[in-house]
């Protein structure tokens, strides 16, 4: 990226290394950055988010007991149960919505870094078992499959 001049001749350009080139080729530098930092900022706040719902849900499991426990005793009406029952179940709620957006986030994050979520190669079609019977019977009489495709049910000697 700068210039330098060597001792023998005149001043040449010095050419970045690869992956610095190909980040100022897209001139986007300062955006991936961003790009990452924001990645990883929502990333914290998500896991902040789940700590304190956990902290959250094992407390709603102790008022639930305790509620419980008084309606048993009948120092208390059947609402409270109820009350407590459905401030437990929005915790459980708010905990799962918040561990999927977790793992969005995390997503995220690899996506920033230059990870990717890429398909490779597509999983190869998988042969139907065939019973043991059919399978020994064709064995006996010398036939093979002409395909594995599970579709064709061609048979050759």
């Amino acid at each position: 990226m700068g210039v330098r001049e060597p001792a023998h001749g005149p001043a040449e350009r010095v050419q970045p290394p690869a992956p610095v080139a190909v980040v100022l080729a897209h001139g986007r530098p300062q955006f991936l950055v961003q790009e990452v930092d924001q990645a990883i900022s929502g990333y914290n706040a998500e896991q902040s988010r789940l700590a304190s719902l956990s902290r959250a849900r094992s407390a709603s499991l102790d008022a639930v007991k305790l509620a419980s426990e008084r309606y048993e005793r009948g120092l208390t009406d059947f609402l409270n149960v109820l009350d407590a029952e459905r401030q437990q179940f929005e915790l459980e709620a708010q905990y799962v919505i918040s561990r999927r957006r977790a793992g969005v986030q995390l997503v995220a994050l690899y996506k920033a870094l230059g990870g990717g979520w890429e398909h490779y190669q597509a999983v190869p079609p998988i042969r139907t078992p065939e019973p043991a019977i059919a399978a020994a019977a064709r064995e006996l009489n010398g036939l093979r499959p002409v395909s594995t495709d599970p579709g064709l049910s061609q048979f050759q000697p």
